[in-house]
Order: C-alpha cells, then structure tokens, then sequence
C-alpha cells in the first residue's frame, strides 16, 4: 500500500526517499506549512501543531483507519520509573504515589496536551484549557481511540525486538520506494534481516 502511493503520486518521494536505511524523518514541516494533505502520525504531535500551526488553516485528527487486521492505534509513549536499589525507597515511593494520583496526572496531561494514559482519566476525560479549538478535538479524537487498541499493538510495542522489525521494514520498503528493489524482494530480505538480526542479538 506504501509504496503504491508512491507509485501513485499521492505520496511524495521526497519525503521517504529524502533518507537512507533506518533513518526516520517525519513530515512535521511539511503539514504545518500545509504541503501535505494528510499526515499519519501519532498524538504527542498535537501540543507543536496547536503552537506552530496556529491559525494558519483549519486541522483535523481523524479516527483510527480500520484493515482486515482491524482499527488500532500503536500504543507508545514515555515513562517515569522508580529505581530498585534507591538507597531512599520510601521518600520514593511517596513522591511516585503523588506523581501518579488523579489530581497530579490530570493536570500533567492538561499542560502537556497529552492523551491520558490513565484508565480512569481517560474514562473521565482531561479538561485541556489552554488547547485550541482543533487540539481539543484532536485530543478527544485520540482518547476515544485509546479503547480500540488491538492487543497485537501492545504485543508489537512490548516485543523485545521490535526495533528490528521496524528498521527492516524501513530500509527495505525505502529500496522499493527509490526503485532499488521489487515489493517481492523486499518482503524476503525483510523477513531475513530480522532472523539474522536477532540471532546476533541472542548470542
């Protein structure tokens, strides 16, 4: 399907093709300054578009595209752990306990413009005060998503080596974009990138 948009012109090579192997490069600039049309990406996106877009043009977050493997999201984002061997396990644990009750996380979430990770917050929902108009509706639009979260994305997202996978579906699917392979091909070096990778992983 990638790489038929980019057969098709509906994707521009310039944004895949512009790198090489497994480097990422997303397409911020070009949606803020209205180049693209659309852009799939993920929800920490909304805090820098509610700043840089402005009022620039009218933006939309739409739900979750649905396949045959179903309407999920990839579920991701940063955490903030206690260490084990703390030499103070108590002071600790009392900040983490504050960190993490409602009151704290929800007014964390509603300065960052961030979809809540909480289930309960998320089923209350976050006021966002200082959100445009789109931001807020992009918010809504992702924590509505939250619960359509396939376990085969949390699987994906837990796997140990995941970063292979992503990074030989990234070179290889950017050889057949910049016409150096056949979609074929690259299903087969993909699938042998990863088996070789883990291996050397595991030894």
């Amino acid at each position: 399907m990638v790489v038929g948009w980019h057969t098709s012109g509906v994707m521009s090579k310039e944004l895949w093709g512009s790198v090489s192997g497994a480097t990422y490069r997303g397409a911020n600039d070009e949606f803020k300054n209205a180049q693209v049309v659309m852009y799939m990406s993920g929800s920490w996106q909304i805090a820098q578009f509610d700043k840089t877009i402005g009022n620039a043009f009218d933006w939309v977050a739409v739900p979750i595209p649905c396949g045959p493997g179903g309407c999920t999201g990839m579920p991701g984002g940063a955490g903030l752990v206690a260490i084990k061997t703390t030499k103070h396990p108590e002071a600790v644990a009392k900040v983490m306990d504050w960190l993490a009750s409602e009151e704290v996380l929800s007014e964390f979430y509603s300065r960052c413009l961030f979809v809540p990770g909480h289930l309960g917050l998320s089923a209350k929902g976050v006021s966002y005060p200082t959100a445009s108009a789109p931001a807020k509706a992009a918010l809504e639009t992702f924590t509505k998503g939250v619960a359509q979260i396939s376990p085969a994305a949390y699987q994906l997202q837990g796997y140990t080596f995941n970063r292979i996978m992503f990074n030989a579906v990234m070179s290889r699917v950017g050889q057949v974009v910049a016409g150096e392979s056949k979609p074929d091909e690259a299903y087969k070096r993909i699938e042998a990138d990863v088996t070789q990778q883990i291996a050397e992983r595991k030894k």
